[in-house]
């Protein structure tokens, strides 16, 4: 069984930022320190992955991993908490 904690990134953002940079895969996988074969099953598996994976990816990209976290359908905890949390 695999216990091995995931989660899902925005594999458009990954690309938009790879491409916006101007970076072939190549250079990007060597820069996270992941291989070709890891970062193409997370663009297969529609960004689902390690912790791990998503470190070393968005290190590569030189960005903040919730930057490349797909939220989509998730709240935000800031616009849906409670007023007084919203104001902290």
């Amino acid at each position: 069984m695999d216990t091995e904690r995931k989660i899902v990134l925005d594999t458009d953002e990954i690309e938009r930022l790879r491409k916006e940079k101007g970076w072939s895969v190549t250079h990007l996988v060597e820069r996270a320190g992941i291989s070709r074969p890891t970062y193409y099953k997370v663009l297969a598996d529609k960004g689902e992955t390690s912790l791990d994976t998503a470190g070393k990816i968005a290190n590569g990209l030189d960005v903040h991993p919730f930057d490349i976290i797909n939220a989509i359908g998730y709240p935000s905890p800031l616009v849906d908490a409670p007023a007084h949390l919203a104001e902290a």
